[in-house]
């Protein structure tokens, strides 16, 4: 039977086996994608943890347009789930929306899974952006996104 400083020791015993669980995974750090064919997508997420608690900024667009803007995350379950507000569109910066991402760590890259309806699924693998080294290209296009890079006849 455990005495009242028998329970205190097994919580605090607990606690520090969870923290030491979700501590060995790490996001902070910049993480990039680039494409190099079809729409020339890239995005950028720029990561500071301490503890359970991220914040950081993203961007995110094509040779046509896109958008940037801050977020915050919260580790759960070795899933850093993502709320964004943004520099242009909604929500407007300093107003968060919901968890509509998370971020997944895989060896050296992290897998961002965005939210559509109910459900998120994977979007893109981003590789950890060092300084001095040159992030991996995606050259992997859709057909008709290659078509786009073709000039038209008229």
């Amino acid at each position: 039977m455990l005495t009242g400083c028998n329970r205190a020791a097994a919580a605090l015993l607990t606690l520090l086996l969870c923290s030491c669980a979700s501590a060995g995974v790490r996001f902070d750090g910049q993480w990039s994608y680039q494409q190099s064919c079809g729409w020339n997508h890239t995005a950028n997420l720029d990561l500071a943890g301490s503890g359970p608690s991220y914040t950081g900024s993203w961007d995110d667009g094509t040779r046509v347009g896109g958008d940037s803007g801050k977020l915050k995350g919260e580790l759960r379950d070795d899933k850093l789930f993502l709320q964004f507000c943004s520099d242009t569109g909604t929500p407007a910066c300093p107003s968060y929306g919901e968890a509509s991402a998370y971020l997944v760590r895989d060896k050296a890259t992290v897998v961002w899974y965005r939210k559509f309806g109910s459900d998120y699924k994977p979007y893109l693998t981003l590789h950890e952006a060092k300084a001095g080294q040159k992030v991996p290209s995606d050259d992997q296009c859709a057909d008709d996104e290659a078509k786009d890079d073709e000039p038209k006849d008229n």
